[in-house]
């Protein structure tokens, strides 16, 4: 059993007060999905077309977790922007790349965050 806990993975445990609820987080998930969270809040802040980067918390009544990213409609990357976009891609289990009116919106999906 292992015993070595990051603050995030109590913190995600209590806040959604898991044994109780019949499910519980898949911690490898919840990792993934706090290391696609900084990479993208990392990634906004060096590139200059990157607009709102935005999540919703995981929550055990949603079986999976997105975040997302949105980028002005005309954007040029650099390549060490593209080589950070592409890593954040790879982490992610999905990729959903919609346009809206003002901007592109780039979601990712991390798959099965709760366990039943």
């Amino acid at each position: 059993m292992r015993m070595n806990y990051t603050p995030e993975e109590i913190a995600e445990a209590h806040d959604r007060n898991e044994n109780f609820d019949g499910k519980r987080a898949n911690l490898e998930k919840i990792r993934l999905y706090h290391s696609i969270k900084s990479d993208l809040s990392a990634f906004a802040e060096r590139c200059e077309d990157a607009g709102n980067v935005g999540w919703f918390d995981p929550n055990p009544r949603e079986k999976h977790a997105i975040l997302w990213l949105d980028l002005s409609p005309a954007s040029i990357l650099n390549k060490e922007e593209v080589e950070a976009l592409a890593a954040i891609v790879c982490k992610s289990d999905g990729l959903v790349i919609s346009a809206m009116e003002d901007h592109v919106r780039i979601t990712f999906d991390v798959k099965n965050i709760w366990e039943d």
